[in-house]
């Protein structure tokens, strides 16, 4: 698997922290979920291409992440 790299805006972290009570640190393991499912998200791909990751967290958490690449 390619190493992966993230990216975010650390004020958007703290506000979805706040309302979701999930960081995007907590989030980011998700990808690493064998079993996660992926899908393409086509109502928010306006302006890039959106997607929806089902995964499990480190946390063992079920969490849906929406992401681009």
């Amino acid at each position: 698997m390619e190493r992966l790299v993230f990216e975010w805006n650390k004020s958007k972290d703290k506000a979805n922290s706040k309302k979701h009570g999930v960081t995007y640190e907590e989030a980011r393991t998700a990808f690493y979920d064998e079993y996660a499912i992926q899908y393409y998200d086509p109502e928010h791909s306006d302006i890039e291409a959106r997607f929806l990751l089902l995964g499990m967290s480190f946390k063992l958490n079920t969490l849906v992440v929406c992401h681009c690449f």
